[in-house]
């Protein structure tokens, strides 16, 4: 799904565009789970709906390789299936409803207690088949403070005692994905806030999801330090950068695999063995995927950290090191050496 599939979804969870039909749910702590019976959701008053789909909305939340994660199911695996059965029996089959809570239950990782909402609707997309999904939320619950509060009724303080609070989603899924406007039964859309629940995506899609561009940035850059013993050299970090800087520019290339990597690293000035380490690496942690670019370089600027320096200037700016004096120093050229610091114009030199 890209930006605007998500935002089209996103938008029925409004009270005016509600395609929510039925919701179910099950808490989770250390006594077991207890599971709610679905109920439909219209029958909820509007405050209780608006609450509902402000979870719903978080679900969908964020930047597509960051907290939200386009998954396809492997082929021929069948983990597809149970969430078809679930969806095509709209929340009315009990069985299937209390063997999926089963399941996240056994293998959801939480370091509190839970609850998991589980939502049917159907989106009568303009010019499209209609879209059936479900939409599952695993939300953390924390108890609120004691403490007093104002009762407006009796105009009077009373105590407040300690409750449980559902808060927003740190995980979720959307089945079936709606890529091109329609439904694709063998993907999913996965969103998480926190570390990748390997278990739990394991029984539900048969596989671990893409890293987020955050791990993706952290994985390169601790790989690079390992291949080259600590010796990764700022030339052959901008190197790969300015490659990655120059794909993104040409045709909006976003995603690079194994192959182009190798080359990045090879045009960069990585050794042969440097580059065969990488290789192993890479099938142990994202064989069978592909990395972001943004991951590499960022798009409209270059920064550069060291001790107390914090540097960012434009992407194609000449940022070198140079021997200066005996000292180690970052070189930048100035162009037409009229500056501001710290507000105040001056003049360099």
């Amino acid at each position: 799904m890209d930006k605007k599939e998500i935002s089209e979804i996103k938008k029925q969870f409004k009270l005016e565009n509600n395609s929510v039909i039925r919701i179910a749910s099950c808490h989770v702590s250390q006594d077991g789970c207890s599971i709610q019976p679905p109920t439909e959701f219209l029958r909820l008053t509007e405050d209780s709906e608006s609450r509902y789909l402000a979870l719903f909305c978080k679900a969908l939340s964020g930047k597509i390789g960051n907290t939200l994660f386009n998954m396809e199911f492997p082929p021929k695996d069948g983990a597809e299936d149970a969430l078809y059965r679930l969806r095509d029996g709209h929340l009315k089959e009990q069985a299937y409803v209390e063997e999926f809570f089963g399941m996240v239950a056994n293998s959801y990782q939480c370091d509190e207690d839970y609850t998991v909402i589980l939502a049917y609707g159907c989106y009568d997309a303009p010019s499209a088949d209609p879209f059936e999904y479900i939409l599952c939320c695993m939300c953390p619950v924390r108890p609120s403070k004691p403490g007093l509060s104002y009762d407006s009724q009796n105009a009077s303080l009373k105590i407040r005692d300690k409750e449980l609070w559902v808060s927003p989603p740190a995980d979720a899924f959307l089945y079936p994905a709606f890529n091109d406007r329609k439904e694709d039964l063998h993907g999913l859309l996965y969103f998480s806030k926190k570390g990748a629940q390997e278990e739990f995506l394991r029984r539900l899609v048969g596989k671990n999801r893409p890293l987020s561009e955050k791990e993706e940035r952290e994985w390169i850059s601790g790989t690079l330090a390992d291949i080259t013993d600590g010796a990764c050299t700022f030339t052959q970090v901008r190197a790969v950068q300015e490659l990655a800087e120059e794909w993104m520019g040409e045709d909006g290339a976003r995603q690079v695999g194994k192959k182009e990597l190798e080359y990045m690293l090879e045009e960069a000035g990585f050794s042969e063995e440097q580059v065969d380490a990488f290789d192993q690496e890479y099938d142990r942690k994202c064989a069978g995927t592909s990395l972001s670019l943004s991951s590499l370089a960022d798009e409209n600027a270059v920064v550069v950290k060291t001790g107390g320096l914090h540097i960012k200037a434009e992407n194609g700016t000449d940022i070198q090191t140079k021997t200066v004096d005996g000292r180690l120093c970052i070189v930048i050229p100035v162009g037409t050496g009229i500056a501001e610091v710290n507000g105040m114009a001056c003049k360099l030199g």
